[in-house]
């Protein structure tokens, strides 16, 4: 560790508040505008060129740190640097993540950064030539874990545009009947558990574990206390539907893991009579005809929500089983490529994780870390 040397945060970048930018504001484009907790929109117009390297300032993603590979406008949640002080940018990104900014709070309801605070800290930094391999080593994976994500996107994408061409647009026979979802499921509302903070135990599926690949990210699903005589009652299996009645109502996933899991109270279970049926009422679910129903269905004036009986009451076209079970051959095979993909990010992000403080600590060398890398990608 020779050519590491003390120094401070201060010494590693320059921090500036970002800059306000409402919504109303914000006119058409391809600038990524971004905030506390990442990219939150567009406009047509930079403030920071890239590249660049944001954390948040306030709330709960306080000290969330975001790097910027074009030019970009911070928001006024936000610090950015505008000064690398003639460090490598992805470096000073990666080196960031290693801080625990929460203890650098000068809000008081509210969780506030002031750089002020946190630049003279001290940390270790290592020469130019070690922070670009540092940098380039851990890009790897990220780039990794980037180019996955777009594959599955595209995967989840094309699940669904077979749905809409083997029903939405598919012509109508005398063998199709009209019907409600509820003919096709029955419901049940999750488990309430005392506590999400047991070491082993079930996973407990939450709404916020649905992600944004339609997936569920069972890794980092948190395990739950629940009494071994209640566990096979909210046991999910596969096929089984979970929807979201509170929180983000009407958003969905379908178990496709064998995973010891049970859900949450604010998700419902739909249960089917098979995989084919399965398949077919997920797609229905994923449809804009049952997301305008969604829309036309929330009710509550704090928090919007959907009780189980709504969630089944959209009216729906429903297809002879043949239908549905030529729809399950071909979507499946898609469903298994996204979640061979999607488990792959997932290891490289735990790797990612476990090399990252290693090497900016200078315990772990980029020679020995490449190895590790090279095996995983």
């Amino acid at each position: 560790m020779s050519e590491w040397s003390r120094a401070t945060l201060g010494d590693l970048a320059r921090f500036q508040r970002g800059h306000d930018l409402p919504t109303t504001e914000r006119r058409p484009g391809a600038v990524p505008v971004v905030g506390s907790a990442g990219v939150s929109g567009s406009h047509d117009a930079p403030r920071a060129n890239a590249p660049g390297v944001v954390i948040g300032r306030s709330g709960a993603s306080i000290g969330h740190a975001t790097y910027v590979t074009s030019d970009f406008w911070p928001l006024n949640t936000s610090l950015y640097v505008t000064d690398f002080r003639g460090n490598d940018p992805r470096f000073v990104y990666y080196h960031l993540q290693t801080i625990n900014f929460n203890s650098f709070n000068s809000g008081s309801a509210q969780p506030s950064l002031n750089r002020n605070y946190f630049k003279h800290v001290p940390i270790l930094l290592p020469s130019i030539h070690e922070q670009k391999f540092i940098s380039s080593l851990l890009g790897v994976l990220d780039d990794k874990i980037a180019v996955n994500d777009r594959v599955a996107a595209t995967l989840d994408e094309l699940s669904h545009a077979l749905f809409s061409k083997h029903f939405s647009q598919a012509p109508k026979g005398p063998d199709w009947q009209i019907g409600k979802l509820s003919d096709l499921c029955g419901t049940q509302y999750g488990y309430t558990a005392s506590s999400t903070d047991a070491p082993v135990g079930p996973r407990f599926l939450r709404v916020k574990d649905i992600n944004k690949n339609n997936w569920i990210g069972w890794p980092d699903v948190p395990y739950c206390r629940i009494p071994a005589d209640t566990l096979d009652r909210y046991r999910l299996r596969r096929g089984d539907i979970v929807v979201a009645r509170m929180a983000d109502p009407g958003k969905s996933a379908i178990v496709e893991d064998e995973e010891e899991a049970v859900f949450a109270s604010y998700l419902v279970r739909l249960k089917t009579a098979s995989l084919a049926h399965a398949y077919f009422v997920w797609g229905f679910l994923k449809s804009e005809r049952y997301q305008d129903y969604v829309a036309a269905s929330k009710s509550g004036s704090v928090q919007s929500n959907m009780n189980a009986k709504v969630i089944v009451g959209a009216p729906i076209d429903i297809p002879p089983l043949e239908l549905m079970q030529k729809h399950f051959g071909t979507v499946v095979p898609l469903r298994q490529k996204l979640l061979a993909v999607l488990r792959e990010s997932s290891a490289l992000v735990a790797l990612r994780d476990q090399l990252l403080p290693e090497l900016m600590s200078g315990r772990l060398r980029v020679r020995d870390a490449e190895k590790v890398v090279e095996e995983a990608v």
